[in-house]
């Protein structure tokens, strides 16, 4: 099965809403415009950025509907599917394929914890009612029920699930993956605003970079995953992108403290 080389730099998008709960779609269009001009390889609305789990149905649909609009076929557009149901996981893959999405981040909602049986069959079933290549998600931080690496390994080998996106921030759980699935699984990780991090990660053989902090430092992670695939010196620009992720962390802080 042929499947799209997802690669790069891959910002995860917000949704904006207006006041009375519509999606504002100026300001989101802006920002996918923003983000193509700048040079971005992907786009990937309702990740954990886009907080899917605030919005109601109609609103994730409308949110995909900008972001591919925005894009007009330039480049892939991967959009979050999360759910705490099979049907309805499934029912969302196919609709935004239908729509013209390149891909489908997976992400597993759950209340209750889940063996690794069931994390398969949500996983699984995502990936057979679609064609579309299918990047599993694993966030340890958030999700009540994470991937193990046996989970991982199965799952790796189902045509159409490529890629695994890993926020795990754990280097070694990425080598980990990375030696499990022999090549099965490109991996994307997503350490939480760090450039040292992600500079590691892709020396360890991750394929791209995804995240929110993405976003306002955007020109530099590009020329940063440049630098990398030209093995480059990059200490400097790493630094400068690690002090700027730290003022901004700091800035409510700061305006708390002015308050």
């Amino acid at each position: 099965m042929s499947t799209p080389n997802f690669e790069g730099v891959f910002p995860y998008l917000v949704s904006p809403v207006t006041p009375s709960g519509e999606i504002n779609e100026p300001v989101l269009t802006r920002l996918c415009r923003d983000l193509i001009d700048a040079g971005v390889h992907g786009l990937t609305p309702l990740g954990s950025t886009g907080e899917f789990a605030y919005l109601t149905s109609r609103q994730r649909r409308r949110v995909v509907e900008i972001v591919l609009e925005a894009a007009g076929g330039r480049l892939p557009v991967i959009a979050g599917v999360a759910s705490t149901t099979i049907n309805d996981a499934v029912a969302q893959a196919r609709d935004y394929q239908q729509l013209g999405c390149s891909g489908i981040l997976a992400i597993l909602e759950s209340y209750f914890p889940l063996a690794d049986d069931g994390v398969f069959d949500y996983f699984s079933a995502i990936a057979a009612a679609v064609t579309l290549p299918v990047i599993i998600y694993t966030n340890p931080n958030f999700q009540r029920s994470d991937l193990s690496l046996s989970a991982i390994d199965q799952l790796s080998r189902i045509d159409n699930i490529s890629y695994i996106k890993d926020a795990s921030s754990n280097t070694g759980r990425l080598l980990s993956i990375i030696n499990l699935t022999q090549g099965r699984l490109q991996v994307f990780a997503a350490p939480p605003g760090a450039a040292a991090a992600a500079d590691r990660n892709w020396q360890c053989g991750s394929k791209g970079s995804t995240g929110a902090n993405r976003c306002p430092l955007i020109d530099h992670f590009i020329r940063l995953e440049l630098m990398i695939s030209k093995n480059e010196e990059r200490n400097t620009l790493v630094n400068r992108i690690d002090y700027v992720n730290i003022v901004v962390k700091n800035l409510d802080r700061v305006s708390l403290l002015q308050n």
